[in-house]
């Protein structure tokens, strides 16, 4: 089973986009709280904070979305 990972932070915009995609797709609607992704971009620093939970289905369209290409997907084990 593969895995989506967190390629390229230095690259997150803090756009939100996965987060708000994610949400949609598990929950029916546009809310943080029910995204397996958080997203914190500290305006301060310019260091996102990007976690993916493990119960994650791993649909990619968090991917397909990003404007920066920050996610990309692992193939594991009995991945073709």
């Amino acid at each position: 089973m593969g895995t989506i990972v967190v390629n390229r932070p230095e690259r997150c915009m803090g756009c939100r986009s996965c987060e708000m995609i994610c949400s949609l797709q598990n929950g029916g609607t546009c809310s943080p709280e029910l995204s397996k992704i958080r997203v914190y971009y500290d305006p301060f620093t310019a260091k996102p904070e990007i976690t993916i939970a493990e119960d994650c289905i791993r649909c990619k369209n968090c991917m397909k979305w990003c404007p920066a290409g920050v996610l990309k997907f692992r193939k594991g084990d009995g991945d073709e």
